[in-house]
Parts: structure tokens; sequence; C-alpha cells
């Protein structure tokens, strides 16, 4: 659809402009003032007219910053393949290796391959789903993680959109009754997607999948299995959960997405300055950060930190995989958290938050509370 291939040719650019130096924020700004003039609250309720004015804006933004957009197709294949192998030697990408002890010898890999597209319809998207064993069916598979409708490959995994749960078990324990799940609201993609989990795990052998997928429609034949690979399973381990009583529920300030980690009481921060701040006015105190989403850039900020709150992501975005390897206490998805840019008030459930405040997180459950609270260790088996 033309909405679709407009949306793509506006991924494009911003990659494009991202790959040159410009700041993803600037894009967002850009974005939310877009859908501000069009009076929408989501992009994919911008008209197919309008969204090829957004890409046009798009291109005039990154023009007016200096920066020289290539059009011929083969050459801007070869220029993004060009940006994926500088990436490795990356400041953030060599933190990033460096705290998981991962071997500069190796380099990184480019796959090209044909596009499929998730931004068709109302009936199309795409997701990650984790594999994992079936608590009731000895040697059955089950599957849950995250999708959006009417978005591409790298949406989940980049964090920067609203998910909805892919099982129904998922919805409930979230507490989301009004939303959408892929089991509930795609049933066709979602039994083919656990035929292909069962297939890999139970029929021949294969470690838990974590799955990347994308459907143009809601028949089966519309789904694609964009990249498959092993999932890193933990051990049953003790974590800390808050100990429950009134104090803790009256200071309850939102819920969204438990990602990692357990209980963790911590001062707020929002930016490097910040912690570099609190770090040397509290140096005993844990620190929590907080951010709208999380792209690879945020890495050597997460390594300083021993909390992450993200506004946007589910279980499985890259704020969440990042976080869970890393070992912090990790809440996504929090819907109620407003933290656009460094400058703007942090607001969160309704109140304004003092940087260097208090505030206690769930990686278990996605509670996020005013405050510091005592906590107690659990046993609790978990992704990684």
């Amino acid at each position: 659809g033309s909405w679709g291939a407009f949306d793509a040719y506006r991924r494009f650019l911003q990659f494009w402009g991202m790959g040159h130096g410009i700041d993803r924020f600037r894009f967002d700004a850009l974005m939310r003032s877009i859908k501000s003039e069009l009076g929408v609250a989501k992009k994919a309720e911008i008209p197919p007219d309008a969204m090829l004015d957004v890409a046009d804006r798009y291109r005039r933004f990154i023009e007016d910053a200096g920066v020289v957009i290539v059009d011929d197709p083969l050459e801007q294949v070869e220029h993004c393949v060009d940006f994926v192998l500088r990436s490795w030697d990356a400041e953030k990408a060599r933190v990033y290796r460096a705290e998981l002890q991962i071997a500069e010898e190796w380099g990184t890999a480019v796959v090209v391959q044909a596009m499929v597209y998730g931004n068709l319809g109302e009936r199309s998207g795409t997701g990650v789903v984790l594999t994992c064993d079936a608590p009731n069916s000895p040697g059955d598979v089950r599957i849950h993680g995250d999708f959006v409708v009417q978005g591409q490959g790298d949406d989940v995994v980049s964090g920067l959109v609203e998910t909805f749960p892919v099982s129904e078990e998922q919805r409930r324990e979230q507490g989301i009754l009004r939303v959408r799940s892929l089991e509930r609201d795609f049933p066709r993609i979602h039994e083919a997607l656990l035929g292909h989990a069962r297939t890999l795990v139970r029929d021949e052998g294969m470690f838990h999948q974590e799955i990347e997928f994308t459907f143009e429609s809601d028949e089966p034949e519309g789904l694609y299995i964009l990249q498959t690979r092993d999932s890193v399973m933990a051990e049953v381990s003790s974590v800390l959960a808050f100990v429950p009583g009134e104090a803790l529920e009256r200071s309850k300030l939102a819920t969204g997405v438990g990602a990692g980690g357990g209980a963790l009481s911590g001062r707020l921060a929002r930016s490097s300055r910040d912690i570099d701040d609190l770090r040397r006015r509290f140096p005993e105190d844990p620190i929590v950060l907080v951010r709208p989403d999380t792209v690879p850039d945020d890495i050597p900020l997460i390594l300083r930190v021993e909390g992450l709150i993200t506004a946007l992501g589910g279980a499985t975005s890259h704020a969440a995989l990042v976080a869970q390897r890393l070992g912090r206490s990790c809440v996504v998805g929090c819907r109620d958290l407003e933290a656009y840019d460094d400058r703007a008030p942090v607001r969160l459930g309704g109140r304004t938050l003092e940087i260097g405040e208090f505030v206690s997180i769930s990686g278990i459950d996605g509670s996020v509370y005013a405050g510091r609270h005592p906590s107690s260790p659990v046993r609790r088996r978990r992704l990684a």
C-alpha cells in the first residue's frame, strides 16, 4: 500500500540521517510535532497522502542539516552496508563488548535481503516471540513476546513503539484488560508461530528460540520468519521483591512490563550529567535511569546505573534484553512515563519527579513506586 511505501522511505531517511550523526531525539521531536499538527495519537493514524508529506519533511530536515542524500538504490545499499560494518568500531559497541567479554576480533556481518511489509494495514504487523516450556504439558512448547500492528521489522526490537503482548496469558498477567493480543486478535498468525516454535524446539531438538517475525496479512501465508536464534536461559536464582504493605501500595505511581532483575530503590537520573552528579553526591546509592526508549547509543548509560525505566518497548525490546544480560533491574513499556528529552520535567503517573528523588522499581511485575521500600529475596526462573 502507499502508506507502507511512504513509511518505508521515511524510515530509510531517518536511518540515513542518524548514520550521518543527526541525533535521534531530533527525529522524535519532528514526529511528535507532525502528529500534533495532524491531531493523531499514533503514526499509524496518519492518512496516506499526509504520510507522503511526512517523508518529504524528513528529507528537507536532513538536507537542512547539511547531509547529502543518495537516491540511487544500489548506492544506498552500499552506504548502508558500510554504516553497519563501521558500527563495530563505535565507542558504544566497544563498551558493550568489554562488559560482556566479546572478542574484538570477531567483527560483524551484514545480511542484505528482500523486505516484507508489516505496515500494509491494520491486519499486518511485526513482533518477537520467545519460546519456553509449557508448564502443564511436559515436552511441549509455548510462546510469549511482543508485537505491533502496522509496523516494520525493527520496531519491536528497537523499543521505539508501544507494543502488545503475544499471548492471552501475558495480557492477563500484565493487567491489560482492553488491549489486543496476537493470540486473540490474530489467532491464525499465533497458531502458525506456535507451530514453527514446536518444529524448532520439540521436533528438531534445538534450544529455546528468540524468533523475529512479520506478517503482511492475518493469513498464515502472510507470515514471514525474519530470523531465529538461541535464547539464553538463566538458572533458578534469588532476586529481591518488595515487602507488601499499605505504604507500598499508597506510593504506587505506575505499572509497566517487568523485564529483568528484582526490586530496586534508587535515585532518579535521565542523563550522563545526572549520573555524574549523583555518583559524586551519593556514592553509595543505586541510580535508576529513565528514558523514553533505548537504542544502542544508550548502552554506556545503562552500564553506569543499576535500574532502568522506559516509556516504550516490551519484554523483547533492545532495552529489556540488554538490561537482562547486564543484570540490571528493568521496567519497560511504562505508558504513564513522560521523559521526552533531557530538558523537560520527568512525569510519572501524573506526578512530576525531581532528579535525585528516590523511586522503586520491580523487574518482576513492572511496578513503579515513589520513595524507598524494603525488599526480601524470592526465587525466580527467568529468561536472560
